[in-house]
């Protein structure tokens, strides 16, 4: 086998190995989050979210949409360290706030699609209360396509509250932890229905005398 063979059959591997697991990631989110996408669809044409999200500086909505990704990483973080063995929280703990950053990027990609595709310059400014704020016109249709903050801005910080909850739902799940992190930690296939939580972190408490089996 030639050095071309190797190449290609290690670029091959790994493109089975994304699509694998951008697979995996999809399913989970069908499952499990579902009911939140559709959610945020709802708050993606209340014109309460474009009021409030609409309104605020850039510099601020930056700051909001910062922080709730810090609190979705933050909830990573301490969940793995309470649920997965300790040779491979960093390892799981890189991959599922991978995973969730990507997913809250896809979700603002999404909406801001969405919004220059079916919200016009008009119903932007009646939604949000206020005026102008078009970064881009892409001058297709009657009315004109347009990018405005006020999308940016609203869709960033859906992104973002989707991402805190994927975060939230990853944690608090064990079937869609052991989705994400099953080939990384192969305790995790537990036909008991086990959630992969490492036993060796907790010390049984002692019987006291007349207490253990048999004994009265």
């Amino acid at each position: 086998m030639t050095m071309d063979d190797n190449r290609e059959d290690r670029s091959m591997g790994m493109r089975s190995r994304v699509a694998s697991r951008s697979a995996e990631v999809v399913r989970v989110v069908v499952r499990e989050l579902h009911l939140l996408l559709g959610l945020l669809l709802i708050l993606f044409v209340t014109s309460e979210v474009w009021r409030y999200v609409g309104r605020l500086t850039p510099f601020r909505v930056t700051a909001v949409v910062l922080m709730i990704f810090a609190a979705a990483l933050l909830v990573v973080v301490v969940g793995l360290r309470q649920t997965l063995q300790r040779s491979v929280v960093a390892s799981a703990t890189v991959r599922v706030a991978t995973e969730i950053l990507t997913f809250g990027a896809t979700l603002f990609l999404s909406f801001v699609i969405v919004g220059i595709m079916s919200v016009d310059a008009d119903l932007v400014a009646e939604w949000s209360g206020t005026e102008g704020g078009v970064i881009m016109v892409l001058g297709i249709g009657d009315p004109a396509l347009v990018l405005t903050r006020q999308l940016v801005q609203v869709a960033a910080f859906l992104g973002s509250l989707g991402a805190l909850v994927f975060a939230l739902e990853v944690i608090a799940d064990a079937g869609a932890r052991h989705t994400l992190v099953h080939d990384l930690v192969p305790e995790l296939i537990d036909p008991t229905g086990g959630d992969g939580v490492d036993d060796d972190r907790y010390e049984p408490m002692p019987l006291r005398p007349g207490d253990g089996p048999g004994e009265k």
